[in-house]
């Protein structure tokens, strides 16, 4: 596993994980504890979940939990392709309300460390594209947030048409709301 250069968010980066092949196919360990502790990532993985997503199009996000429940994320594609989007919601950090974004596919051998203070979305550019996360808080309803994939203060450049989206995401918050929940809690 080494660090590929995803600097444009502070605290973000993107791991080459690696695979070995056989006649079998390969193999690819997305989280090894003591690599990720040796660049000083959090390794407490609280769940492992999966986002299937049938349609190219489809866009999930940017979604964040508010302190204390903060989360660090772990994000692979393991199937089809994903525009990858972060966006910065630390009052302290160098990258402050800016976004970056990042194209993740399935065959590229490519992890993405996401810091807590980070909200992360996704919109697929294949049909059948799946997402693996691993994450370090307990998920929490009432501390769960979406910030609106069209909010204007962000200007997200979205590649392909949005297609299918949730009502919760379409109606999320705007980027100075979601800031204001984390500013309550410096």
């Amino acid at each position: 596993m080494s660090r590929v250069e995803f600097s444009q968010i502070s605290g973000a980066m993107a791991l080459k994980v690696g695979r070995t092949y056989d006649e079998r196919g390969f193999f690819e360990k997305i989280f090894n504890k003591s690599v990720f502790a040796s660049y000083k990532l959090n390794t407490q993985i609280d769940s492992i979940a999966i986002s299937s997503n049938t349609r190219i199009g489809t866009l999930r996000g940017l979604h964040f939990q508010s302190p204390p429940f903060a989360e660090d994320k772990i994000v692979s594609c393991i199937t089809g392709s994903i525009f990858d989007v972060v966006v910065d919601l630390r009052f302290d950090s160098p990258t402050f309300c800016k976004w970056a974004a990042v194209t993740l596919e399935s065959d590229d051998e490519q992890v993405l460390y996401l810091p807590a203070g980070v909200a992360h979305g996704f919109q697929t550019l294949e049909d059948n594209s799946s997402v693996l996360y691993g994450i370090t808080s307990t998920y929490n309803p009432a501390s769960a947030y979406s910030i609106r994939y069209s909010d204007l203060d962000l200007n997200i450049s979205w590649p392909i048409p949005v297609g299918i989206v949730s009502r919760k995401d379409a109606e999320g918050l705007s980027l100075a709301d979601a800031v204001n929940l984390f500013v309550d809690h410096r």
